[in-house]
């Protein structure tokens, strides 16, 4: 399931990842399920299930995570 950009600013929640920004891998707190990691143009780029995602293998960029508790901005960097 794709997400848009009208998603994305309507869903935003508040859950917390950390540490945001990130070189590699990134941790949802007090949460276990599945993780979908989009990037800026709404592409799906990994689908994980758990209460982490690695981010390693991709460039430097904004992506969003979408949970079932909502939808995170993460800045990935390098």
């Amino acid at each position: 399931m794709p997400v848009s950009t009208d998603e994305i600013e309507t869903n935003i929640c508040n859950f917390l990842c950390y540490p945001n920004p990130t070189s590699n891998t990134i941790f949802i707190k007090d949460y276990e399920g599945l993780i979908a990691v989009y990037d800026q143009g709404s592409k799906l780029v990994t689908k994980v299930e758990g209460s982490s995602v690695d981010l390693s293998n991709l460039p430097v960029g904004l992506y969003y995570l979408k949970t079932a508790k909502g939808v995170q901005k993460v800045e990935l960097i390098k």
